[in-house]
């Protein structure tokens, strides 16, 4: 029996080396014009009347970039997904994303039995950001399900082409390390997203997922 994805491996290979790629890029962006752009005040630098600021006025911070779009190979959307991502509270995220796949299964040497089918999947989740000093790194730790359809035909010398479709939902979870500028800019994850079959039975199976993206503000 052989399975062929429409969406191969390779794609998710060349994902690899783009993250690296500019994870590299904006490492050295980062070194070079800073990550934050808030200024502090020296502590060993005396205030005197003509420095010191106006106690009416208020110093304007950089809110935190809220918003996130991205695409992760394999993950929490199984073979790849397409994601929108929003910061609820300054730890803690929710997403929603949009992945499809086909399938081809046959008997080898032979055509009369074969199963084909196009799956969608939309992983949601929520994950809780723990910061690392204060830097644009985080662990990333977070739950959710995937939801699966599917539709295809299954071809056998007794049934013939029987149509098949079906709808399950997949447990899903995130544990990994995500780069996210509070100000933001690139961002990229990468981790592991463990996936638990629950119906018929309970089977959790291990998956790892990596990604990119930008995050942006604006509402």
């Amino acid at each position: 029996m052989r399975l062929l994805l429409q969406h191969p491996i390779k794609s998710c290979v060349w994902l690899v080396l783009i993250c690296f790629y500019l994870l590299i890029i904006n490492t050295f962006t980062s070194n070079a014009q800073g990550t934050y752009p808030i200024q502090r005040p020296n502590a060993n630098t005396s205030t005197t009347a003509e420095t010191a600021p106006n106690r009416d006025s208020t110093a304007a911070l950089p809110e935190i970039a809220r918003n996130t779009i991205f695409i992760e190979g394999l993950g929490n959307g199984i073979t790849y997904s397409i994601n929108a991502e929003r910061l609820i509270m300054p730890n803690w995220s929710v997403r929603a994303g949009f992945g499809t796949f086909n399938v081809d299964i046959r008997v080898p040497f032979t055509d009369l039995v074969a199963l084909r089918g196009s799956f969608v999947s939309l992983p949601l989740t929520t994950s809780y950001l723990l910061n690392l000093g204060g830097s644009a790194s985080h662990l990333e730790f977070g739950v959710g399900i995937t939801p699966i359809f599917a539709a295809g035909s299954l071809t056998a010398p007794i049934v013939g082409n029987l149509p098949a479709a079906f709808a399950t939902v997949l447990g899903t979870g995130v544990i990994g390390y995500r780069l996210q500028p509070p100000s933001g800019g690139f961002n990229f994850r990468i981790g592991l997203t463990p996936i638990v079959l629950l119906s018929p039975f309970f089977l959790p199976l291990p998956s790892v997922g990596i990604a990119l993206g930008y995050t942006f503000g604006g509402f």
